[in-house]
C-alpha cells in the first residue's frame, strides 16, 4: 500500500506545504518519500517497498527529459510476463513500477491496461501531449480521488489530501451522498461525501487535457464476461484453479509475508492455498477478550491446526480498544460505517512488526456465503414467493425471534 498526491495547474504551492499534504498518506508508504516538480506540475509519493527494494522502484518515476511522470499505487502480479510479451527494455530493476513505466512509453495506454492483473491506482502525466491519465483497477481496491476547476486538477490516494489542497476546494456536503452513507455505510464511486470531489470508478480510464484543465474522455477498459456453458463440476475446477493462481501471484514479494486467519470461509481458503507455496507462512488471529460472542479465535485456531499453518493469537481487551479508537480514526480520511475496521486496524499494527505483506480474505465470505445471515436467507427463501406487502412485516418478526 502506497500513497500519492499530484497537482497540475496555476496555483502555486511551496515544497513545505505540499510536503505536509503528502505526509497525510505517510502511513500508506513509510519506506521512502519522493517529490517531482516541473513548471505547473508537482507530484509526490510515499512508498511501501514490496518488490525491488532498491531505488529503481522509487517514485515519482520520470524519464531523463522529465516529460513523463508515473505515480502508481498497487501491485501488478503478471508484470514479468508483460515485460516478455512486449519486449520491454531499459529496466534497471525487477519491480512492477518500472514495467508500467516502460510499457506506457512504448504502447498505446488505453489498449494495454486490460492486460494488467492486479490492484492499482495509476496517474500518468505526459507533458509532451499535455495529458493526464487516471486509471483504477477493475474492483476498485486502490482508491483514487480528484478535484478539478478552471485553475487546475488535484488527484490523490486519500480524500483528505484533496480536501485540504489550497485551491478553493469546497467543503460543502452533498445531501444525497450523505444519504448513501447512512444507507450503505460507504460512498459509491464516482461520488464522495463532498459535492465537488470525485472518485475514479473501478475499471475506469480518465483523460484530462492539461491546457484546458478539462476532462476529455472517461471510458471503461474492462467489461465483465459471463461464461454460460460451464457445468457445476467444471466451474468448481475453474474456481479452485483461479483461487490457487491468485494466491500464488500475491505471494511474490521481497519482504516478509504472513496471513490473517478468521473463523469464516475466506481466510482459511486462502491459507490452505498459501501454505502449499510458502511452507513457513505464519497466520495471525484476532482474539477478542471483551465479548466472547464476537471471538473467532477458537475456531480460527482449530482451522489453523487443520491446515497445518503456524498461528499467533493477538489479544486485546476493552482498554486496548479504547486506546486505539482515536488512532484508528486519524488514519481514516473519509467516513466508513464498518466497525470491523477497528479490530482490523489493531491486528494490522501488531502484524506489521513481523511482516510487511499480509494476505486477507476480504470479500470471500460475501462471495461464498460465509455469514450466518446467508444461511438464514436460504432457510427462509420461501418468503420470496409471498407479496412484498406481506414479506416485510413477516421478515421483521423472523429477525426478532431468530
Amino acid at each position: 500500500m502506497c500513497g500519492f498526491l499530484g497537482y497540475i495547474g496555476d496555483v502555486t504551492i511551496d515544497d513545505a506545504s505540499f510536503g505536509e499534504l503528502l505526509a497525510r498518506s505517510r502511513s500508506r508508504g513509510p519506506d521512502h518519500a519522493g517529490l517531482f516538480r516541473s513548471g505547473k506540475c508537482v507530484a509526490g509519493f510515499n512508498r511501501l517497498s514490496i518488490q525491488d527494494l532498491s531505488a529503481h522502484g522509487h517514485q515519482p518515476m520520470t524519464n531523463e527529459a522529465r516529460e513523463h511522470i508515473l505515480l502508481f499505487n498497487g501491485e501488478i502480479y503478471n508484470h514479468q510476463q508483460i515485460r516478455k510479451r512486449f519486449g520491454l527494455s531499459g529496466c534497471k530493476g525487477h519491480g512492477d513500477t518500472e514495467t508500467i513505466f516502460r510499457l506506457f512509453l512504448q504502447e498505446d495506454i488505453p489498449k494495454i491496461i486490460d492486460r494488467f492483473d492486479g490492484m492499482f491506482a495509476i496517474a500518468w502525466i505526459d507533458l509532451n501531449l499535455n495529458r493526464l491519465y487516471l486509471i483504477r483497477d477493475r474492483a476498485g481496491i486502490k482508491p483514487l480521488y480528484y478535484y478539478q476547476n478552471e485553475r487546475g486538477i488535484v488527484f490523490a490516494s486519500q480524500l483528505d489530501q484533496v480536501l485540504h489542497f489550497p485551491d478553493g476546494v469546497t467543503h460543502q456536503l452533498d445531501g444525497s451522498r450523505v444519504y448513501d452513507y447512512f444507507s450503505l455505510g460507504y460512498m459509491i464511486a464516482p461520488n464522495t461525501i463532498y459535492q465537488d470531489i470525485h472518485q475514479v470508478e473501478p475499471g475506469q480510464f480518465l483523460t484530462f487535457d492539461l491546457c484546458t484543465g478539462k476532462m476529455i474522455d472517461q471510458s471503461y477498459y474492462h467489461q465483465l464476461k459471463r461464461r454460460r456453458s460451464e457445468t457445476l463440476s467444471t466451474s468448481s475446477d475453474s474456481l479452485s484453479e483461479a483461487i490457487d493462481l491468485s494466491v500464488r501471484d500475491q505471494l511474490v514479494s521481497d519482504v516478509p509475508v504472513a496471513s490473517f486467519m478468521s473463523g469464516g470461509i475466506d481466510s482459511p481458503v486462502i491459507n490452505a492455498c498459501a501454505i502449499k507455496q510458502v511452507p513457513n507462512l505464519k497466520a495471525f488471529t484476532f482474539r477478542n477478550l471483551f465479548d466472547d460472542s464476537l471471538n473467532e479465535s477458537k475456531v480460527a485456531n482449530e482451522l489453523s491446526n487443520a491446515i497445518g499453518i503456524p498461528f499467533e493469537n493477538i489479544s486485546y481487551n476493552n482498554d486496548d480498544v479504547l486506546e486505539m479508537v482515536d488512532r484508528h480514526f486519524e488514519q481514516m480520511p473519509e467516513p466508513l460505517g464498518d466497525f470491523s475496521t477497528i479490530p482490523t486496524f489493531m491486528i494490522c499494527r501488531s502484524a506489521a512488526e513481523k511482516a510487511t505483506v499480509v494476505l486477507s480474505g476480504d470479500g470471500g465470505d460475501e462471495l461464498f456465503f460465509g455469514y450466518t445471515r446467508h444461511v438464514s436467507f436460504f432457510r427462509h427463501g420461501w418468503l420470496f414467493r409471498w407479496p412484498l406487502a406481506l414479506r416485510r412485516p413477516l421478515a421483521r418478526l423472523i429477525t426478532r425471534i431468530s
